[in-house]
């Protein structure tokens, strides 16, 4: 299944966050966790996660929106933030120095907290536009999520894997929240979202507007799966999405990841 991961920077750093550690009679600690748009999944389950490991006077939690996986990872890396979110094949990469995105340096201080959600690549069209192929968003107004977000490296990949290049689509780099309001204005004809199911603005995006999903599958789902090594077959269930029907798409997994970047003892 998709995870998406949490990650710190630096063990004695993990260590204190989570109580594993003394704390030292000082001021009030603060522990950032990067996130992603407000508007998305990631920021809210960071909110949960500080009001429950917060302590007054002692550790103040704060979850931080941000552009995403890859902002979150550079952030961590430079101490701007102490811990944040990524996807599996965003951290795995940072972390080794390899793969399609390449750090200048290799990451490799980073550090796995948790394993924490399963996320799906969703590609969410406007119904009327009665489209039933990824290949059929050329020419068209496609949300392809901000530089520095995990979304934007996979939908350049699942792109390619149709036959298209983003000079083929009329791209908008803008979060996936901003893109619902302008798909309900008429002006965005597709996003790409990675992310949760079911993820709250495409939930109240598919209250106002009949939206559908666009399948991965097929000879795309399989070069994918090869060129890759991070994607896996998934799907999405009917009514996940008001009057949405389910669809086979793509997860990115990483088994190995976590011994990569292992829990600190």
């Amino acid at each position: 299944m998709t995870r998406l991961f949490f990650v710190s920077w630096r063990e004695g750093l993990l260590a204190f966050a989570f109580g594993m550690t003394g704390l030292p009679a000082a001021a009030e600690q603060l522990f950032r966790i990067a996130t992603g748009a407000q508007g998305a999944t990631y920021y809210p389950i960071a909110k949960a996660m500080a009001g429950a490991l917060s302590e007054p006077g002692v550790l103040k939690v704060e979850a931080v929106a941000s552009s995403g996986s890859a902002a979150n990872l550079n952030a961590i890396s430079s101490g701007q933030m102490e811990s944040g979110f990524s996807q599996a094949d965003m951290a795995a990469w940072h972390y080794s120095g390899t793969g399609i995105v390449r750090p200048q340096f290799k990451l490799d201080k980073l550090r796995l907290i948790a394993n924490l959600y399963p996320e799906n690549i969703h590609v969410v069209t406007r119904k009327s536009l009665a489209l039933t192929s990824v290949a059929q968003l050329k020419g068209l107004n496609v949300a392809v999520d901000e530089p520095g977000s995990g979304v934007l490296v996979n939908a350049r990949q699942i792109l390619r894997a149709y036959g298209l290049l983003e000079r083929d689509i009329k791209p908008a780099y803008i979060k996936g929240a901003a893109a619902a309001e302008r798909m309900k204005a008429g002006t965005i004809d597709a996003l790409f979202f990675v992310g949760g199911v079911p993820s709250a603005f495409i939930t109240e995006l598919a209250a106002s507007t009949d939206i559908a999903l666009l399948p991965i599958d097929g000879a795309a789902l399989e070069a994918l799966r090869v060129s890759d090594g991070f994607y896996t077959a998934s799907s999405v269930a009917a009514d996940a999405y008001k009057g949405v029907s389910p669809i086979n798409t793509l997860a990115v997994v990483r088994s190995g990841t976590p011994a990569l970047m292992p829990i600190p003892t």
